[in-house]
């Protein structure tokens, strides 16, 4: 039996590198090795007859989410394609995987430390082949389109999805910076977090902007007041060179968020759709209140609905999705999830907890505006850096038990 948990644990351990290696250009890959993880989490607790469970919050909120979402399925407009969807659910577990595999502290930074670089590494390529053009770099990932062709008046941009990934990646690592000891320390974080934030300006996304600036303004408030205070001064110097230069392509797509309805706009298509959106939302809660279309239907309800809008097959915001797919009773599942999740990391005090709650305020503020948690590549990451978050708690809360008085044999 030993055996066994041994050969899961190192098994396991491979899992999660292959994950981190390649979360940010191969989902397939960066799946697979989350279900070999996955695997081996349940047979080292299954041999050792003991599953160690995260904080019971977040137990009793993903329990409450997957019942009540799941309640939904039933009376979806296509039960099948909605239970396909909802295996997504699966990556909430990864608090589960992690605190079973256990890997030591060491590891637990050295896996941290591999994500932020191999992020670093593909952020830099795609921000060269941006600037220098596919003719000198032709090669493009081929999940995602790096140019995005459905905004002809905007210049070629980074792909929206990559804009996400690296706004929640930099908030991470100018957290992580902020509590790390030594300059050395801090100056190792500047270089990732200079190059997520130019890869987020490169995107042109809303949804990451809003989502850094968020997190800030949110954290500054419930932990660190002088990064509040940078955020202000942030704030202020970015709208005056707005003011300043109001025909650059950053002005123009800040005034098509304040002005979404005005034609000239750079945004006035996308702007559209989500007023389309919105519309459509509401028409499936008149018909279907409590459950909605069905998780990942409204593309179905709006091509038999409204097929002038059968393009989208998902709306433009997390609980907006969850609103028009499983009413209100999945959105209230949504929702329990997420103050789980927040309760979680907030009450953890450690560096990494504080800074992988930064992400998550990025990732929730994120996704009022585009699909952050429909978004495969980043559910993963986040859900991956919330476990380590309970992992790194977990370690700290048995050191300190194994030095109280009466322990010191332990």
């Amino acid at each position: 039996m030993k055996n066994i948990k041994n050969i899961a644990f190192k098994t396991g351990l491979a899992g999660l590198y292959v994950f981190v290696l390649s979360m940010p250009y191969s989902p397939a890959i960066s799946e697979a090795g989350f279900d070999i993880g996955l695997l081996a989490a349940i047979i080292i607790a299954v041999s050792g007859k003991r599953l160690r469970l995260p904080p019971r919050v977040y137990t009793i909120a993903l329990v409450a989410f997957i019942v009540l979402a799941g309640i939904t399925l039933p009376f979806s407009l296509d039960p099948s394609l909605s239970l396909r969807k909802f295996a997504i659910t699966r990556w909430l577990l990864f608090p589960y995987v992690l605190l079973n595999l256990d890997p030591d502290a060491k590891t637990t930074k050295r896996l941290l430390g591999m994500l932020l670089a191999v992020s670093g590494i593909v952020a830099v390529y795609l921000i060269a082949q941006h600037l220098l053009g596919r003719s000198v770099l032709p090669y493009k990932f081929d999940v995602y389109q790096t140019v995005d062709n459905a905004n002809h008046n905007l210049s070629d941009r980074i792909a929206l999805r990559f804009g996400q990934y690296y706004a929640v990646l930099f908030v991470l690592v100018v957290v992580l910076a902020w509590f790390s000891k030594g300059i050395v320390s801090r100056l190792t974080h500047a270089g990732p977090a200079l190059v997520s934030i130019a890869t987020t300006y490169f995107a042109y996304a809303r949804s990451g902007a809003v989502g850094i600036w968020s997190a800030f303004v949110a954290y500054g408030v419930l932990r660190v007041r002088p990064i509040l205070y940078g955020t202000v001064l942030a704030t202020v110097v970015g709208l005056s060179f707005i003011m300043m230069f109001p025909h650059t392509e950053l002005s123009e797509l800040f005034f098509s968020t304040i002005h979404p309805t005005t034609a000239s706009g750079v945004r006035y298509g996308s702007n559209l759709a989500r007023i389309h959106m919105l519309e459509n939302t509401e028409a499936i809660l008149r018909r279907h209140p409590l459950t909605g279309a069905g998780f990942n239907c409204y593309g179905i309800w709006t091509k038999k609905n409204r097929p002038e809008d059968a393009g989208w097959q998902r709306t433009f915001s997390d609980p907006v999705e969850f609103l028009a797919t499983t009413g209100i009773i999945g959105f209230t599942g949504f929702l329990i999830l997420y103050l789980g999740i927040l309760y979680v990391l907030f009450m953890n005090k450690d560096a990494v907890s504080n800074a992988v709650l930064a992400g998550f305020m990025t990732f929730a503020a994120g996704g009022a505006f585009e699909p952050m948690f429909f978004n495969t590549v980043l559910l993963r990451g986040m859900m991956f850096l919330i476990g380590l978050s309970m992992l790194a708690a977990a370690g700290s809360e048995a050191r300190n038990t194994t030095h109280q008085p009466g322990n010191m044999h332990g």
